[in-house]
């Protein structure tokens, strides 16, 4: 018989690993002050990076052949997917999962306990899936984004993976930033100026003004009630083993800060108790 699986953490890694342990039939105990907690970043992967059992209907948008600019234009000869976060975050099911809304105070991997800030105490398998925690040790990725209307752009915007072209204002002396534009399904797209790492990394009302500057000098007519998206993380401090997973065991990708195509695709070996690391 299995012992149970004690997840810490209810983002994408946790939730993945939840799910798939739950599809096989294992006891599965997740932890995590807002399980509930509704995800609203924006989610892309490499087509194929992701894993074959994932729902089909999470995938928003599929974009055959992405934009890079650089010193010059390069197409990307790989399709990029544009994850329905909302859908994503559905499709990932925890039913059968005993579920403990409680911030984990103490975990021991290799002893296999973990105790909540109420005095909980499980035993078993334990998996810590509760991120990175901001640091100004840390190198973070900060953006900001808005989602703009597709019937008012021309036909032809494409997505953008990273472009670095210069058109944003900022000085030949400040920290760079690029452009990344994404469908997020039929309708809308998100702009979104990005400061790739830093520390400290760029501040987000920086990379707004970078990002009106831009798209003034692209043409690209906005009205300032447009959603926005705001992102913040790090991208250094995960570290394999301790019987971490996703960002906190090391799976944020060292170029772009994408963790979660690496966590969905481990989720299985994870449950079987390996390692995503050699």
């Amino acid at each position: 018989m299995h012992a149970e699986l004690i997840i810490c953490g209810l983002g994408p890694a946790g939730r993945a690993v939840a799910h798939r342990a739950l599809t096989r039939g294992r006891p599965v105990t997740v932890i995590d002050p807002h399980p509930d907690r509704v995800w609203t970043p924006t989610y892309a992967a490499w087509a194929d990076e992701l894993p074959d059992w994932l729902d089909p209907a999470v995938v928003a948008a599929t974009v055959d052949r992405p934009t890079a600019w650089a010193l010059g234009e390069h197409r990307l000869e790989r399709a990029y997917q544009v994850l329905d976060t909302a859908a994503l975050q559905r499709s990932l099911t925890i039913d059968g999962a005993e579920v403990i809304a409680d911030r984990v105070v103490d975990l021991d991997a290799r002893a296999g306990t973990v105790r909540t800030a109420s005095g909980i105490t499980r035993a078993g398998r334990v998996i810590d899936a509760r991120g990175l925690t901001r640091s100004a040790r840390r190198a973070e990725q900060t953006a900001y984004g808005i989602v703009v209307r597709r019937d008012t752009l021309d036909a032809d915007q494409p997505t953008l993976f990273m472009d670095w072209r210069s058109d944003n204002g900022a000085g030949t002396d400040d920290p760079a930033s690029f452009l990344y534009v994404v469908p997020l399904g039929p309708d809308t797209m998100l702009f979104e100026e990005t400061c790739l790492a830093g520390r400290p990394a760029l501040g987000l009302e920086v990379l707004r003004r970078r990002l009106e500057h831009r798209l003034r000098a692209r043409g690209i007519a906005v009205t300032g009630a447009e959603p926005v998206e705001r992102v913040r993380f790090p991208v250094e401090g995960g570290r394999p083993g301790g019987g971490r997973f996703g960002a906190a065991g090391g799976l944020t990708h060292p170029a772009t800060g994408y963790s979660v195509a690496a966590s969905l695709r481990a989720a299985d070996l994870v449950v079987a108790g390996g390692t995503a690391w050699t």
